[in-house]
């Protein structure tokens, strides 16, 4: 008989070939678990070893806020305006600035009539004293003549006694007025001080309010918070901020680096697709917590020790955007010895014969780095060998 099918023996297992070379599975596999590996490293470790940072463009702030309690009438600038000094910002209507306005007004008005009249009287004095002064001397005068003719037994006791009540008379009138002109005087004085007084604070109130209209104190650009028409406004609220000046870079530094972040510093600003170079122009004394947009959800909030960045060239960023700073890391951080490496970077590109010139090898080795800064060449081949 013939066997139709030949079928495998169970107590015999063929051992099968398994298959060897590329496994794509197993490189997206093990691409994945690096890629992992370097996130956790570069999450945990990073800055510590890069000098990485965020920052705000800022500049000269000016706050612009309501002097009394207020509502908006009209508001003529709009955000990201750009404005000079003398600009008519917002007109206000306060109530309690115009009830002010009017009981100063009536004061003064008050303490000016009274200080006419005061004045009146004191000019009024000031022509009765004479006469009175005359009165006095001819009484005087009138004394002298008649204790002459009494020697003489030419006139009687109440002859004399009439000329005593006359003189005595005339010189209580002239002591009344020139005390009351003394004392008219000082008054006058005094409400002359008030009245001034009153009408300087009056000037200045009417200075200041200027009716209602507040003007910008300086050249700049509108801020990107601007109060709405109609809005009210307590006194010492916020209408607006202006910003003036050269625009620099407010950076937020963390304290885990393990290098030295010094002044003069050369580093990279990035905001999305657009880089630039900037200087780390001063170390500030003093730190701050990160902005909201800053913080990280599974951290603790940390205040950071605050630095300004001059800006290399003009600038473009918007102000207030939120920018990106890197550039030292833990071999080099812009110094001499990160220059010297980058020297070394570039003499090793000409040596290999991949750069034509000494000087295209420094130049590719500075891009690499960011570095901004000139190298001096003395000491270094300037021949290819």
């Amino acid at each position: 008989m013939k066997k139709i099918k030949t079928r495998p023996r169970l107590d015999k297992v063929d051992f099968e070939a398994r298959a060897t070379g590329f496994s794509f599975g197993r490189t997206v596999y093990l691409f994945m678990l690096f890629g992992l590996f370097a996130f956790l490293l570069n999450y945990f470790f990073g800055q510590t070893l890069f000098f990485r940072a965020h920052g705000l463009v800022m500049q000269e702030q000016h706050i612009v806020d309501a002097f009394y309690n207020s509502h908006l009438v009209d508001v003529y600038v709009e955000e990201g305006d750009s404005i000079d000094k003398d600009t008519p910002l917002v007109r206000i209507n306060s109530g309690d600035v115009t009830a002010q306005i009017a009981t100063l007004s009536s004061k003064h008005a008050e303490i000016a009539t009274k200080l006419g009249g005061l004045k009146s009287r004191e000019a009024t004095l000031k022509l009765l004293i004479p006469l009175a002064q005359n009165e006095v001397n001819y009484a005087l005068v009138e004394k002298d003549g008649l204790k002459e003719l009494k020697n003489k037994q030419l006139i009687n006791n109440q002859r004399v006694a009439q000329n005593m009540n006359r003189l005595l008379n005339a010189q209580t009138k002239l002591s009344s007025l020139e005390a009351e002109y003394e004392g008219l005087n000082l008054e006058v004085k005094l409400v002359s001080k008030a009245e001034k007084s009153v009408k300087s604070s009056l000037d200045d109130l009417k200075l200041n309010y200027d009716k209602g209209v507040i003007k910008s104190m300086v050249s700049g650009r509108v801020g990107p918070r601007v109060a709405s028409q109609g809005d009210v406004k307590l006194a010492g609220e916020k209408i607006m901020t202006i910003y003036s000046g050269d625009p620099y870079i407010v950076t937020y530094m963390p304290h885990s680096y393990l290098f030295d972040i010094k002044e003069g510093m050369s580093v990279t600003l990035k905001s999305g697709n657009r880089e630039m170079q900037g200087t780390i122009s001063s170390l500030l004394p003093v730190a701050d917590a990160l902005p909201s947009e800053f913080q990280n959800l599974f951290k603790p909030t940390e205040r950071t020790r605050l630095a300004r960045i001059d800006i290399d060239g003009d600038m473009p960023f918007a102000l207030l955007e939120k920018v990106y700073i890197s550039g030292c890391d833990l071999f080099f951080c812009g110094t001499e010895d990160g220059q010297q490496w980058a020297m070394q970077a570039g003499l090793i590109k000409f040596k290999n014969h991949t750069v034509d010139s000494i000087s295209e090898g420094y130049e590719i080795a500075l891009n690499f780095l960011n570095l901004n800064s000139t190298i001096d060449t003395t000491g270094f081949a300037s021949e290819k060998k």
